[in-house]
């Protein structure tokens, strides 16, 4: 069919006119703009996240806060679920994962977001949204004592991760000074560095000073090292009235390991020397309670057999690396003697006896007095086989027995 010049221009108008308008018409019912995690915290499969953390998944679009919830929520390990508590925060989109128990070291987490979760207008999110994190390899120490900001003396034990114990794979830095920033930052070397979780002063606190204190742990495996907070505790003031008293031994055992069954913890006598495994507990029932020492001298006197003995014998006193029954000591142990544990050094003060004075031991003294946990009785060992007299001697002039020396400080004042 053959079109007229009109007809022409005016089909030609129709077509150019179309191409002025829209592409198409709007889709009605299409799909609906689904909710998408767009950040979380910690990042997915991120390492090494601290097993206290918070956790977090924030959302592209606002979410229907009644459906976040602990029903559409979930925390997992290995398939099974954590608990948690759950919220939702409207302003940052975030659905905030708080766990109710403490996670596992170096485990695997899996944060899922159920299709139960939607948006403010009631679309659900897309199946399979999740992220993925590996806790770390250290626990945060847990300060035992000294108590924040407790009145102390000079020769106060730092304790820390309850009643555990060493474990060979966890080491700890000391850091302790009377500058809080120094400490906090880390900026003098520590003190110690060892597996175990107390530190016995052999030097005093600086009287009447605030002292600040803090560890860092590392995991000798991993490298991973995980600085602690700071604490502190205040030292009695030099002008504190000191006073003095005895104490003596509550038991006695020891050990010849060249001898099948030896024990001489009923004896009138206890041996030490290179075959030997002399041990002391000490009796601290007589100690005022609330005092801090202020200093110790244990005193042992020899058998008769053995006067002038002591200086070739060079007796030493140690701490006992675990607890133990005095009929039941045997040699080289139990119990065993702590190679970190030196206390004080004897020295002859007469033919028949010893003195052994040091800040450690009062230190040592101080802790077990207070039932610091994880210190045991004193060992005492010699170069040379040696007698000393035990607190069934005939002459208590002779039984072993410790001057300490302490400062009263106001009951107010000693929590």
């Amino acid at each position: 069919m053959r079109l007229s010049a009109t007809s022409l221009i005016l089909l030609v108008a129709a077509l150019c006119g179309c191409g002025r308008h829209d592409s198409g018409p709007a889709v009605v019912g299409g799909p609906p703009d689904v909710p998408e995690l767009v950040a979380t915290q910690p990042a997915p499969r991120a390492t090494g996240v601290l097993y206290d953390s918070e956790f977090w998944g924030q959302f592209s679009r606002p979410l229907d806060g009644r459906t976040v919830s602990t029903t559409s929520v979930f925390l997992k390990l290995d398939g099974q679920r954590v608990p948690i508590t759950v919220s939702y925060d409207g302003l940052t989109r975030r659905i905030v994962l708080r766990p109710t128990v403490t996670l596992e070291l170096q485990r695997t987490y899996t944060a899922e977001f159920s299709t139960a979760v939607h948006a403010a207008d009631g679309t659900p999110i897309a199946p399979n949204v999740y992220f993925q994190f590996t806790t770390n390899s250290l626990r945060r120490a847990s300060y035992d004592y000294p108590l924040a900001g407790a009145l102390e003396g000079p020769f106060v034990t730092l304790g820390w991760g309850g009643t555990k114990g060493p474990d060979g794979n966890i080491l700890f830095d000391v850091y302790a000074s009377t500058d809080s920033l120094e400490v906090e930052r880390r900026q003098s070397p520590s003190i110690a560095h060892s597996v175990f979780t107390r530190f016995v002063p052999a030097a005093a606190w600086p009287m009447g000073a605030t002292v600040y204190w803090s560890l860092t742990s590392e995991n000798v495996t991993t490298h991973e090292r995980l600085p602690g907070s700071v604490r502190s505790f205040r030292v009695l003031d030099a002008s504190t009235p000191i006073d003095s008293m005895e104490i003596q031994t509550r038991d006695h055992g020891s050990s010849d390991n060249r001898l099948r069954i030896s024990n001489y913890c009923n004896q009138v006598e206890v041996p030490s020397g290179p075959n030997f495994n002399c041990s002391f507990h000490w009796e601290y029932a007589g100690i005022p309670l609330g005092v801090r020492l202020a200093g110790a001298t244990m005193k042992l006197t020899t058998t008769d057999v053995n006067v002038g003995s002591i200086p070739a014998a060079q007796p030493a006193v140690w701490m006992a690396q675990n607890e133990w029954s005095p009929c039941a000591v045997r040699s080289p142990g139990p119990p065993w003697n702590e190679l970190s544990g030196f206390l004080a050094q004897g020295v002859a003060v007469a033919d028949n006896e010893a003195d052994f004075t040091s800040g450690r031991l009062a230190a040592f003294l101080e802790a077990q007095y207070r039932g610091r946990t994880l210190l045991y009785g004193t060992l005492v060992r010699t170069e040379l086989n040696t007698s000393f007299q035990s607190e069934t001697a005939a002459d208590p002039a002779k039984h072993p027995r410790i001057i300490v020396r302490f400062y009263r400080p106001t009951p107010s004042a000693t929590p």
